[in-house]
């Protein structure tokens, strides 16, 4: 599994929820964690490019994709622990 292949997973279920909430959601911050995978933090483009606070989005998970290409959604708890005794980078596109 490399990014393109993570980045493809989590578009695929991006479209998803833009397609059941009706408004288009856009990725805003990708990080690479070392030897386990990619997390995915999203929210809806109306948000984020115009700052539209109507159309944010409260609550959401980030998206993560483990190695062997499984999506889940973690919690902040879930989020601390994946950064813990590793490097992370942020991918900038």
């Amino acid at each position: 599994m490399n990014f393109i292949q993570a980045k493809e997973i989590a578009l695929k279920e991006l479209t998803e929820i833009s397609n059941y909430l009706g408004e288009k959601c856009i990725f805003f911050k990708t990080y690479e964690v070392k030897d386990k995978g990619w997390v995915f933090s999203y929210n809806t483009e109306e948000y984020l490019l115009k700052q539209n606070y109507s159309h944010a989005l409260a609550g959401n998970h980030p998206m993560f994709v483990t190695l062997d290409g499984k999506l889940k959604y973690i919690n902040l708890e879930e989020y601390d622990k994946l950064f813990e005794n590793t490097w992370t980078k942020v991918i900038v596109e």
